[in-house]
């Protein structure tokens, strides 16, 4: 009997502990996305803003019909360089949390997956020739990385990241690989390289 009771009692030990575990992961886990919630909302904050939108419109439509990308970041006017970091570093801003770890990537392209392949593509030419004439001018890899993964994605399917469940909560999906792939970048320099290569020859 003794042994009996001392078994029960190492199973109701051992239980205990695992629940304890559970609790304290998620505790962890919801304390981390409490800590990334002022984070989002203050990046989403900028969605209010007709401005902000007005210059969207302008670095994804009218940027390349108004300025040559051979001009690159640097030579751009004035006012178009206030539009084009001013995105540019908005989604860049949503790119990086991401790669650090801080905002969940699923989430991130629920909402703005449209967005930022839309100004990765605006704006990619211009880096290139920016890091042609500027070696050590930035690459936003980060926001490269984050549009390589929404191109991923099947037309249509970053709106499935976020479901609302039976149970009347969000769930998440997932629906990225592990690993980015930074490509665009690369083939632009390898083109180019291989172009002036038979220009010489």
């Amino acid at each position: 009997m003794s042994t009996l009771l001392n078994v029960a009692a190492l199973i109701i030990a051992a239980c205990a502990l695992i629940l304890s575990t559970l609790i304290a992961l998620r505790q962890s886990l919801l304390q981390e996305r409490a800590n990334a919630s002022p984070a989002l909302l203050t990046l989403l904050s900028e969605y209010r803003s007709p401005a902000f939108h007005k210059r969207y419109e302008y670095v994804c439509r009218r940027l390349a019909q108004e300025h040559s990308p051979d001009l690159g970041l640097s030579g751009l006017p004035e006012d178009a360089q206030e539009a084009v970091y001013d995105i540019v570093y908005h989604y860049m801003d949503f790119a990086t949390l991401v790669g650090l770890g801080i905002l969940n990537e699923r989430e991130v392209l629920a909402l703005v997956r449209r967005r930022v392949t839309a100004v990765w593509d605006a704006i990619a030419p211009y880096i290139v020739r920016e890091q042609e004439l500027n070696p050590s001018a930035g690459t936003f890899s980060f926001l490269e990385a984050l549009a390589a993964h929404a191109r991923t994605l099947p037309p249509g399917q970053g709106t499935l990241a976020l479901q609302w469940s039976r149970r009347g909560r969000w769930t998440r999906q997932r629906l990225l690989p592990k690993h980015w792939r930074l490509t665009y970048l690369e083939r632009a320099q390898a083109e180019r390289a291989r172009q002036q290569q038979g220009s010489e020859s």
